[in-house]
């Protein structure tokens, strides 16, 4: 593949990674905070969503991981180097996202009960545990999968571009 057809397919990845832990962590969330409600977990998910993407285009997470893996001599196909980058891919997202959905939450909850004294660290280390474990298994599971699917679909918009170009 071209290097161009690589940053689609790396930027793909980060989206689909992106969007997948956000929804997942939108979820978890409020669900473990004991005030689960649909319009709070849509907002979540469209506020975190963005976020991802912004990281996503911002921070280069493939070179990041592999750059990890050959600091700590594993090599990325292999079992402990998936396990590995994956928590290097899990550090570069879940405390961002987490950090800003907890404060946006916390704001939330300070402007509608006088009385919420629940502080921010406890609410934020809570949390930072919980989607740290969760975003792991996401990232884990969905990586390889998100990696082929983003392949497939550059190479699908390739071929689909040179039959445009053989039909001129």
């Amino acid at each position: 593949m071209k290097v161009d057809k690589h940053k689609t397919v790396g930027l793909l990845v980060s989206t689909f990674m992106g969007l997948s832990i956000s929804l997942v962590l939108s979820i978890v969330g409020p669900a473990s905070s004991g005030h689960f409600a649909v319009k709070t977990v849509l907002v979540s998910f469209f506020c975190s969503s963005i976020i991802s993407v912004i990281i996503s285009i911002l921070i280069p997470i493939k070179r990041i991981s592999d750059a990890a893996c050959s600091g700590v001599h594993l090599k990325n196909e292999s079992l402990a180097g998936r396990l590995f980058s994956t928590f290097v891919s899990d550090l570069c997202f879940t405390p961002i996202i987490s950090t800003l959905m907890v404060l946006m939450s916390y704001i939330s909850a300070k402007r509608h009960d006088p009385h919420f004294n629940v502080p921010f660290g406890r609410m934020l280390t809570s949390n930072l545990i919980i989607s740290f474990i969760v975003a792991y298994f996401i990232i884990f599971i969905f990586l390889p999968l998100f990696i082929k699917l983003s392949i497939t679909i550059v190479k699908s918009m390739s071929a689909s571009d040179e039959e445009q170009e053989e039909n001129r």
